[in-house]
């Protein structure tokens, strides 16, 4: 799996090319190539000298947000993050894992980039936040493809509190088109259907919290 030194930290909208008919399945390289990431450095031994992950927003003092259309689900969602932490595995994490951070060529995963942020923390941030980071531009559906896929390639269960986490610590002000995405050809895309969609995710988000 090669993995260049020179790409760490090197913005990633001028190296990354995304592939808009992603099929994410079990076995697909988006989640393998991950999780290969994640292993290398499953071992405390690889861990010392690293700083520690923390929310860039604290989850006590965290507003709903005024933009938002069904605030209400919001507030039942920050309600449950600043209920106990449930179990978390820590390792090495990129902390900004999503598609325009992936490199493909001819068809392969070639590298991963920004790893900037990268830190030790519960593994199940990256996952929140590639998932929140596949639902602004494809839609719910695909965060939730990328998850099954990603459970049964890495055989762990996932605890929603991680999307909430994922979310506030991604939201710094109403989320807008990500420039990367309008770059490689997603012209579709706008601030409003982003408020949409990531509403909807917190919604899902709580009806299956209620399941559970």
């Amino acid at each position: 799996f090669p993995l260049s030194p020179r790409f760490l930290g090197t913005p990633s909208s001028v190296q990354t090319i995304l592939l808009f008919n992603m099929s994410v399945t079990k076995g697909n390289k988006f989640v393998t190539v991950f999780i290969k990431i994640l292993k290398i450095f499953w071992w405390n031994g690889r861990l010392k000298g690293m700083y520690d992950y923390y929310s860039y927003h604290d989850p006590d003092t965290f507003n709903v947000p005024d933009w938002s259309s069904v605030p209400r689900t919001w507030e039942r969602a920050l309600d449950l993050v600043k209920g106990p932490e449930p179990d978390m595995y820590e390792c090495f994490i990129h902390r900004d894992y999503h598609p325009a951070n992936v490199l493909w060529r001819e068809g392969s995963v070639s590298g991963v980039v920004d790893w900037v942020n990268a830190c030790k923390g519960p593994r199940e941030i990256d996952v929140g936040h590639c998932r929140v980071n596949l639902a602004m531009p494809y839609g719910y559906e695909m965060a939730e493809a990328f998850l099954r896929a990603y459970q049964q390639y890495a055989d762990m269960c996932y605890n929603r509190y991680w999307d909430i986490m994922a979310l506030i610590t991604f939201l710094d002000g109403p989320p807008e088109v990500y420039p990367g995405w309008e770059a490689f050809g997603m012209t579709d895309l706008t601030n409003y259907l982003m408020e949409e969609r990531l509403d909807y995710f917190v919604l899902q988000l709580i009806k299956y919290v209620s399941i559970e």
